[in-house]
């Protein structure tokens, strides 16, 4: 699988961690909005793109690892979270709108 697709895990309030695997490249648009219990997140070496409020309103997510192949976040990704903490020495500086 390549491709978490828009919304797929939308509201699904069992999710309490998740670690991506490797071959993945894009996470769709809220594709884990309102994971409600989930509070960590490994996204793998390899994604490039995240789209808009993917993990927008996880009320609990607090430790998230973002890799340096991400070229492409969306818009509000974390809105409506907790207290994000990316890992030591990560920084997000590419955001685009399409």
């Amino acid at each position: 699988m390549t491709t978490i697709e828009e919304s797929a895990f939308f509201g699904c309030t069992g999710l309490t961690g998740l670690q991506l695997n490797e071959g993945l490249q894009s996470i769709g648009k809220t594709a884990f909005y309102g994971c409600s219990s989930l509070t960590n997140v490994y996204i793998p070496d390899g994604v490039i793109e995240i789209g808009d409020y993917a993990f927008g309103n996880c009320a609990k997510l607090y430790n998230v690892h973002i890799p340096e192949s991400v070229t492409k976040c969306g818009l509000y990704l974390f809105s409506g979270s907790a207290d994000v903490a990316l890992e030591e020495q990560q920084t997000i500086n590419i955001f685009v709108k399409q």
